[in-house]
């Protein structure tokens, strides 16, 4: 009886080791943004600018993008298409794109350096890549 005892308070410490080693590799880390693009609003003048933003991934493991959410100053999430704003993210390994507007991407052919972020997996360093449509109508 007291070897049963043993033998299911190990695995029991096991499990619960197991579990919490687990849970530390996967949810501890975090990104870092290490760069800044920002634009007067008058630059847009209902144009597509893209702006480029560094960024480093702090942590154990490989994590796997899945989106990109933008928080407003109350809160809320920003949607994609709201007060005026027309944004997409897009991942990019290189850094060919810090401020830019559309006419010039698509001039250099920067669009084939650009991927959609759902499914692309961080080593450390990568960039980030919005595409921001600003139109005033609503101000």
């Amino acid at each position: 009886m007291k070897k049963l005892i043993s033998i299911m308070l190990v695995a029991i410490v096991l499990v619960i080791g197991i579990t919490l080693a687990f849970q530390y590799i996967i949810l501890h880390g975090e990104f870092k943004k290490w760069s800044h693009a920002t634009m007067d609003e008058d630059y847009f003048k209902g144009k597509t600018m893209y702006l480029g933003y560094d960024f480093t991934w702090k942590g154990i493991g490989s994590p796997m993008i899945e989106k990109v959410e933008f928080i407003k100053k109350d809160g809320t999430i920003l949607a994609k298409d709201e007060d005026g704003f027309r944004n997409h993210p897009y991942f990019m390994k290189s850094n060919s794109i810090g401020i830019l507007d559309e006419e010039s991407v698509l001039k250099d052919g920067l669009m084939e350096e650009l991927f959609e972020i759902k499914g692309q997996k961080v080593d450390k360093d990568f960039r980030l890549v919005l595409a921001v449509e600003y139109n005033r109508t609503n101000h």
